[in-house]
């Protein structure tokens, strides 16, 4: 947070962040408007960089969040139902003093997965903390986030002076000493699992047994189905998995046009799947994306990373009526599991495939971990640090 400027109902708070090193220029601008004790009344959000834009703004009404993203000059509204207010970050600081050993719990809405967040924290105690030349007077919180436990250090204006978590810490900085202090890597690569054996092929392998943090999981290929289950457009069920999302925008006229002409007269939807899976494979650049993925944009900008391949193949499959989800997990690649998405499909039965690799159905080095929405995607960050992967057994197909 930069500045809190008062108001007669409230306040506004303006932050900029600048992420550096990123191989494009990334800003994300948030502006918050608030009641007198800080409580939310309108976000506006805009993330920017050289291949993807994001702009989302929204306005509380009663237990409604109101939400609404751009695209282009396309406008597509969100609801999102509260159940309690939802506050503007760590903001209430700058006119609160907090008692130390105390707690309290604090709602507050998460762009990253359009969600309300509800947490708890604990003040653990008020310190100095030196970042680069300046001192400051911060209050160190502990809480606990999608499952990570993190210790946030907040000055007294209510801005983040340092997050640190299992896995990674942030400190806050200027624009100059950070581009001092970068190391240029992969962050793929960085949250990348070693594990203790080498899978050959990895993309043929039938079954896997692995030992996750003690527990034994085995994976097998899913087979298809040899005739038709239906024919589309699905229409027994399964209507929440047909639905348009806040970034599966299935129902955009595009994304419709688009699917069509990729799928001709077909309607077995086995076939359509392949189709489609196979059109995102070939017409999608594959390169390592910041971004909050939207299907629509994606379909635009013709480029991104497996987040990017699965909510395009999720646009056009709803587009066209075949209910299917989004996965989150791990693929086994060049020695380690990597974090990964792709989707579950509705063929008769729930069959995983891949448009990242062109795969229907995925090989079994896919360790689903979550299945959902936006807002489920998230816990991924839960597990990041905190898995420990062995390869007890590994098999393939007799015809491979």
């Amino acid at each position: 947070m930069d500045t809190i400027i008062p108001e007669d109902s409230g306040y506004i708070i303006r932050d900029n962040i600048s992420f550096m090193g990123h191989p494009d220029k990334v800003d994300l601008r948030i502006i918050c408007e608030t009641e007198k004790d800080f409580s939310l009344k309108k976000i506006d959000i805009l993330f920017s960089c050289k291949r993807m834009s994001f702009h989302v703004f929204g306005e509380v009404k009663g237990k409604r969040l109101i939400l609404k993203r751009r695209i282009g000059k396309k406008v597509f509204s969100y609801v999102l139902f509260l159940k309690e207010k939802p506050y503007a970050g760590f903001s209430f600081i700058a006119v609160k003093d907090l008692d130390i050993k105390k707690s309290f719990n604090l709602s507050f809405f998460d762009p990253a997965s359009m969600a309300q967040r509800n947490i708890t924290v604990k003040v653990v105690s008020k310190e100095d903390v030196k970042i680069k030349d300046a001192e400051y007077k911060a209050y160190k919180l502990r809480t606990e986030l999608l499952g990570n436990p993190l210790d946030i250090w907040v000055d007294e204006k209510g801005r983040i002076l340092k997050i640190k978590a299992k896995a990674f810490s942030i400190i806050r900085s200027d624009p100059e000493s950070a581009m001092k202090n970068i190391v240029a890597s992969d962050v793929y690569k960085m949250i990348a699992i070693e594990t203790n054996r080498k899978i050959p092929d990895p993309r043929k392998v039938s079954y896997l047994k692995v030992k996750i943090n003690q527990r034994i999981i085995e994976i097998r290929k899913e087979k298809l189905p040899e005739n038709p289950p239906y024919l589309i457009p699905y229409k027994d069920g399964l209507r929440e998995y047909l639905l348009p999302e806040f970034n599966i925008e299935s129902n955009s006229e595009l994304i419709r046009k688009t699917a069509e002409r990729i799928i001709q007269k077909e309607r077995d939807p086995v076939k359509v799947t392949k189709k489609i899976v196979n059109w995102v494979y070939r017409n999608l650049e594959k390169r390592p994306t910041f971004s909050f993925p939207s299907a629509l944009e994606t379909l635009k900008k013709k480029v991104g990373d497996c987040n990017e391949h699965a909510v395009l193949t999720a646009a056009l499959l709803r587009a066209v009526g075949i209910p299917n989800r989004i996965c989150i997990g791990l693929i086994y690649l060049e020695g380690k599991f990597f974090y990964h998405a792709w989707n579950m499909v509705y063929l008769g039965k729930w069959i995983q495939v891949d448009s990242t690799l062109n795969q229907v159905p995925v090989d079994a080095t896919h360790i689903m971990l979550f299945c959902g929405n936006i807002a489920d995607q998230a816990k991924i960050t839960g597990k990041i640090g905190r898995l420990k992967i062995e390869v007890v057994d590994y098999s393939y197909d007799k015809a491979d």
